[in-house]
């Protein structure tokens, strides 16, 4: 058992990032290699770590899912989001649309549960942005195709993450009454989003201001990482949505700041040790002990968001102007992974709702090794046939 905190972290880095590579041997995503990592020593398998030690190293997914947000928000600039202005709206609203309506209807009919299909529709409208990224890098992808993908990614996160807010704040009402709706069920859903817009917008321009005085890249992270450790922990506090507030934050710096680049530079030199913290601490979730029953849910959310995703994707091209066709074919291909954020808002619904202890992050993490490993495959792919890459 490691009882220590200390201990466990530095456990979970070491046994998380073999995994990864031992992944990597095999061809397999380094994704899934750290939730295999993170399986193996948590309490379906070994149990080397206990329940307490975990909730100690509970900062690293608040840390880790801030990161993320505050990348998204990066790629929501008024320059990247003008290029594509054209072909952007009938291909997001058609796929997020089919995309939320087959998978919660899907699951209702396997589960017959309301809240449980709710929240895994809105769930299902993720995709993973450092998986994408990171594809799009090592390929050395160009052209307009990724350009657009980056800004869907973008788009479909944002909008995940609201209506995640949202839905959950309908089903506390509606379903678990642990929400009264004194001033009415309308104020009631958006008074969390409201407060989080307020929040973010302040803390993102004195952000902006503090950059304004930082000339060197020590500084930037040091100054960058407080304020984001600072408006997370402010979130959790206040029972506000974090993601929201990160990811309008990267917005603001992605938009004003006249140093954005050196800002986002210097906060990947620490993203890869706390994803993959994240990502191990993700799998040790995992409880085998469910997975008999969710099988056939399982079944039904992954071919359910596939057919939203590519469906959705390609049918709403079809209304883009200016569009090309091999771009119209591929563009639902690209938006098929699913990791991080998924899983951190997986995480926030089990602590938010009474649903059935551990089904919904263990739905979430068993369909993740689904989509990490056909996710990329299905990314290359669409590069491939739009003639965006080399090989």
């Amino acid at each position: 058992m490691l009882e220590s905190t200390t201990l466990a972290a530095g456990a979970i880095l070491l046994i998380g990032l073999l995994g990864g590579k031992l992944a990597n041997y095999i061809k397999l995503p380094s994704v899934t290699g750290y939730l295999i990592a993170g399986l193996i020593v948590g309490p379906s398998l070994l149990n080397l770590i206990p329940d307490e030690t975990l909730t100690n190293l509970e900062p690293i997914n608040e840390l880790a899912l801030g990161i993320i947000a505050i990348s998204i928000g990066g790629e929501l600039t008024s320059s990247k989001l003008k290029l594509v202005k054209q072909q952007l709206p009938p291909i997001f609203f058609s796929e997020t649309a089919l995309t939320f309506i087959t998978v919660t209807g899907v699951c209702y009919l396997i589960s017959n549960d309301w809240p449980l299909s709710l929240v895994l529709g809105i769930l299902s409208l993720a995709t993973a942005p450092a998986a994408i990224i990171s594809i799009l890098k090592e390929y050395r992808a160009r052209g307009d195709f990724p350009r657009l993908l980056k800004s869907l990614i973008a788009l479909d996160n944002l909008f995940c993450i609201v209506g995640f807010g949202i839905i959950t704040s309908l089903l506390r009402i509606l379903f678990y009454q642990s929400i009264e709706p004194e001033n009415g069920i309308i104020w009631a859903v958006f008074e969390e989003l409201v407060i989080a817009l307020a929040l973010a917008l302040f803390l993102g321009f004195v952000l902006l201001m503090l950059n304004r005085f930082s000339y060197n890249d020590d500084k930037l992270l040091v100054i960058n990482l407080g304020m984001l450790l600072f408006a997370v922990g402010a979130a959790e506090s206040l029972g506000l949505p974090s993601l929201l507030i990160a990811m309008i934050m990267g917005a603001i710096i992605a938009n004003y700041s006249k140093n954005s680049k050196a800002v986002f530079r210097v906060l990947n030199r620490i993203e890869f040790p706390i994803l993959v913290a994240f990502l191990t601490l993700a799998g040790i979730k995992l409880n085998l002990g469910i997975i008999s029953e969710i099988g056939v849910l399982a079944i039904g959310y992954i071919l359910a968001r596939l057919a939203g995703k590519i469906g959705g994707a390609r049918l709403g091209a079809m209304f883009s102007k200016d569009l090309p066709r091999k771009s119209r074919q591929n563009i639902g291909l690209a938006l098929t992974p699913q990791a991080g954020v998924a899983i951190g808002l997986a995480i926030l619904a089990e602590n938010k709702l009474p649903i059935e202890d551990g089904l919904i992050i263990t739905l979430i993490l068993s369909t993740v090794i689904f989509f990490e490993l056909v996710g990329p495959v299905l990314v290359k792919l669409a590069l491939k046939n739009c003639d965006c890459i080399e090989e």
